[in-house]
């Protein structure tokens, strides 16, 4: 059993503590038979400016699947009756009309979107000087019916990766703000320069899918995998793998957006770039981040880490001062060993001015400005090197996720922690505090959250976290005892 809980604001609803989402949202949507006959949240993503959520939806948990009328193949009808077998959108590709069916829309991955949409970020079909949000328009090689691999959200972009049955390539969408070239459509696409010279708004209301370079040494283009897509303010990074031969696999990291503090490692007079740009030809790395001005790369499970980008307050973890940009990617290795010690690097995430650096032991390291995890003191949290935030010794952290000004913490005995600025709206979960203490939204050190009544005490473990501007996500699953994929429980 799932449940999805927020904090903050959404629209016009706001709480300064964890609370349920509601099925009445998915009934304004218009989703209200998704609701009814049960769906699965499967991917999050949150930036500054909005939220992207997606789910697939289930058959009925009490409803017997027919079998085929005919079938002479075994095989066939097994393939049938099975319930999570993708089926098209309603009336794709169906010559007659089927009797209406439970099943028939189950399978179908769709994505809401919530927040502002002034450059049409919400992928809707429109832009918009007002906060909305609505299901994001589907199109050619965008149905329902294929599946999700991965969501990503930028300052005013959005992104999708659809997984690809085997032999054949993913594919990788994006929607949103192109004016200078976030989105990697390329320089022909919108809008021609102002004038005076100065880029025109290039927006692009509903996802369009990219046409990524060819893969070098004339390696199968028809083959490639879309291993992980890690966005930041302006700018995106694609990590990128295919395989002639089994064993073989090579990796390949593109860039595209702004360049001035050399987020995507180009020559500076390079400001930005409409296309995808080759950032590390032969990449070593199997995982990317990205937050504000700031990219790394590294391997889970092994020391291989490289930053580059924006260090004005040493979130690039380049060595013991500040430095305004890392102009290309720099080995971490020598700057992480003396705290690592036996351990490995889990995962890194970059908030506006800050990074944190998860261990495979669990340990939580920070550095930059800002939501570095430590205890209030007389001058400003800030530290140019890597250090442990004391607050959480003693727990072995297994999950993390960072906003531009603020940070969560899962440990594996299922407790949350936050840290960092909070808003008006409570987006922290942490509820509603004394009035000194909402004149000053910073909270220094991890604070554990306390979860809803309908959840605390439960046997439950955090699937995914999606920290974003004002809203912050959890979702929760539960063990049912059935064995089945987690239902969301709508409330």
């Amino acid at each position: 059993m799932q449940r999805l809980l927020w904090a903050g604001a959404v629209l016009d609803e706001t709480s300064p503590k964890l609370r349920p989402a509601s099925s009445a949202w998915l009934t304004s949507l218009g989703m209200g038979r998704d609701a009814e006959y049960g769906i699965t949240f499967t991917h999050m993503a949150a930036s500054p400016s909005h939220s992207l959520l997606a789910y697939r939806t289930l058959p009925p948990s009490d409803y017997e699947l027919p079998g085929p009328e005919a079938a002479s193949d075994p095989g066939a009808a097994s393939a049938h009756n099975d319930p999570m077998r993708p089926r098209g959108l309603p009336g794709a590709g169906q010559a007659r009309q089927e009797p209406e069916s439970p099943t028939k829309y189950a399978g179908l991955e769709k994505i809401i979107s919530i927040g502002r949409n002034t450059f049409a970020e919400l992928g809707l079909g429109f832009s918009s000087h007002e906060s909305t949000w609505g299901m994001v328009k589907s199109g050619h090689n965008f149905a329902g019916s294929n599946s999700i691999k991965q969501l990503a959200a930028g300052l005013n972009t959005s992104w999708a990766v659809m997984s690809s049955p085997s032999g054949s390539s993913d594919k990788l969408f994006a929607w949103g703000n192109h004016s200078l070239g976030q989105l990697g459509l390329g320089a022909g696409a919108g809008q021609d320069q102002s004038i005076s010279g100065e880029s025109q708004l290039r927006l692009f209301s509903a996802p369009r899918q990219l046409e990524l370079p060819e893969p070098p040494d004339g390696e199968d283009a028809n083959n490639q995998k879309i291993d992980r897509v890690a966005v930041g303010l302006d700018h995106a990074l694609v990590l990128r793998s295919w395989s002639s031969q089994p064993g073989a696999g090579r990796r390949q990291l593109l860039g595209c957006g702004l360049n001035t503090d050399a987020q995507l490692a180009l020559p500076l007079q390079v400001s930005h770039s409409w296309d995808f740009q080759a950032i590390i030809e032969e990449c070593g790395a199997s995982d990317v981040a990205a937050g504000g001005d700031t990219s790394s790369a590294f391997s889970p499970g092994s020391r291989m880490a490289l930053a580059w980008g924006n260090s004005e307050y040493g979130q690039a973890i380049w060595g013991s001062r500040p430095i305004d940009r890392v102009e290309a990617p720099a080995s971490l290795q020598a700057k992480t060993d003396a705290f690592l010690g036996d351990e490995a690097i889990a995962s890194i995430a970059h908030g506006g001015s800050f990074t944190l650096l998860l261990t495979d032991g669990g340990r939580l390291l920070a550095a930059g400005f800002g939501s570095i995890g430590v205890a209030r003191g007389a001058e400003e949290p800030f530290s140019v090197v890597l250090q442990e935030i004391t607050a959480l010794k003693g727990h072995r952290v297994r999950k993390i996720s960072c906003g531009l000004e603020y940070a969560c913490a899962v440990t594996e005995e299922e407790r949350i922690f936050v840290w960092g600025l909070d808003s008006s709206f409570g987006r922290l979960g942490l509820g509603s505090r004394s009035e000194s203490a909402r004149r000053d939204h910073r909270v220094f050190e991890p604070t554990e959250i306390h979860l809803p009544p309908s959840v605390a005490g439960t046997d439950y473990r955090v699937e995914s976290l999606a920290c974003g501007g004002d809203t912050m996500w959890v979702l929760l699953e539960q063990d049912d005892g059935t064995g089945r994929e987690g239902r969301w429980l709508g409330r």
